[in-house]
């Protein structure tokens, strides 16, 4: 096991940094990059989804050819990046919350 602290992700419009990520061998012998949701309110695929792409962006520098999920502990319920996942799609929509939160941001200043 090992876990990986200050990874960041980043597009044109934002820099966010990942929560800890752990890196396990499975007993199969295949490997997973996984993030921890303990929270009380279960997480839902869409909010798993915005965390799951900057994980698989980065995820060849720190685990390659790992399975990328987020552990809902609280729930008992893993969200991975399965292979149908439309990963266009799901960046348009991550690209396009960060634009948001960066124009919200500077409007705030």
């Amino acid at each position: 096991m090992a876990v990986r602290r200050g990874v960041t992700w980043s597009n044109e419009h934002l820099e966010i940094g990942l929560p800890d990520l752990l890196g396990l061998r499975l007993a199969d012998g295949s490997r997973a990059l996984i993030a921890i949701y303990n929270k009380k309110q279960p997480l839902i695929r869409s909010q798993a989804e915005r965390l799951l792409l900057p994980m698989h962006d980065r995820r060849d520098s720190l685990l390659p050819e790992a399975t990328v999920l987020v552990w809902d502990t609280q729930h008992q319920r893993a969200f991975p990046l399965t292979p149908g996942t439309e990963l266009e799609r799901l960046r348009t929509s991550v690209t396009g919350l960060a634009a948001r939160y960066a124009a919200e941001w500077r409007a705030a200043s």
